[in-house]
């Protein structure tokens, strides 16, 4: 909650009642504008940072579809090292969407290895920049 002043971060759903997680105060910003860079090798809890940053419209997501780990798993030890992974639970965004399936970027910039240069972070810094001379 680093970067929330407040509000929702990730909610979950389950048979039982979800639970809810929200901001505490401050804000290590100060409301200076953020681009995440998010890919399929995001999962899980990088993609509820994402998914909040975004939903609280403190951040801009580029890159690729997130993995989508969205899901709450308990481990229930069956003896002889066996043990059962049941999911509980799903984790949706402040906005009420699932992670589950991934997170869509708002920019979409494919990363190409055999390029020289990171084609992510180039338009990243793009970003920031377009953000800093619309906030003057």
């Amino acid at each position: 909650d680093a970067f929330l002043e407040s509000g929702r971060i990730v909610s979950t759903k389950g048979r039982h009642a979800g639970e809810y997680h929200n901001a505490g105060t401050g804000d290590v910003a100060n409301g200076l504008p953020i681009v995440v860079m998010i890919n399929e090798g995001s999962a899980s809890a990088s993609e509820i940072v994402a998914g909040a940053l975004r939903d609280q419209r403190r951040a801009v997501l580029l890159g690729k579809r997130s993995f989508g780990k969205g899901t709450v798993q308990q481990l229930i030890p069956l003896g002889n090292n066996d043990a059962l992974r049941l999911t509980t639970s799903i984790y949706l965004t402040p906005s009420g969407k699932p992670v589950d399936g991934g997170i869509n970027p708002d920019t979409v910039v494919e990363s190409d290895p055999i390029r020289d240069g990171d084609e992510q972070l180039e338009r990243a810094i793009e970003i920031i920049h377009d953000m800093f001379n619309s906030r003057s």
